[in-house]
């Protein structure tokens, strides 16, 4: 499972009356950090975009009708290791979208991808704890600090 999260910086530029807007991709020379403007409108409405589309891939638990398995399977002990094992994979993948997202905010950071994040999350639930990837945002430590209480 793949959630594409791609972090585009916007940037308004002023020609004929009118409001132009162009995307350019977070490596572009242009600096989204330039117009105050952009932390308190775009940006956000940027990032709850995100934050949807991390939630819609939620609703493919439900298209893939996993109650039905669910239903399928006689077995008490069976079922409820099938529930505990959709629930790790679930959080895994929320949190590690979420993560990744959080973690774009950061412009100093290196933008880990997705499996990265993905195995970052394992490692951190399994409590090995390797330490070779690490959060560098607030936000990104506070979700990771939910995660941990959760998956106590």
């Amino acid at each position: 499972i793949s959630i594409p999260v791609i972090v585009l910086t916007w940037r308004q530029t002023h020609a004929e009356q009118r409001d132009i807007e162009t995307w350019q991709g977070m490596y572009s020379e242009g600096d989204a950090g330039d117009d105050p403007g952009f932390w308190h409108g775009s940006f956000w409405r940027l990032f709850w975009a995100y934050v949807l589309r991390v939630l819609r891939t939620t609703r493919l638990l439900r298209i893939t009708k996993l109650n039905r398995l669910l239903i399928l399977v006689d077995s008490e002990l069976q079922k409820k290791l099938l529930e505990i094992i959709i629930g790790i994979v679930s959080v895994l993948v929320f949190s590690s979208g979420l993560l990744q997202v959080l973690e774009m905010l950061d412009e100093t950071n290196s933008h880990h991808q997705f499996d990265t994040w993905m195995y970052y999350m394992m490692v951190m639930i399994s409590t090995v704890g390797y330490g070779d990837i690490n959060v560098n945002t607030n936000a990104g430590r506070v979700a990771v600090m939910v995660v941990m209480i959760n998956a106590m």
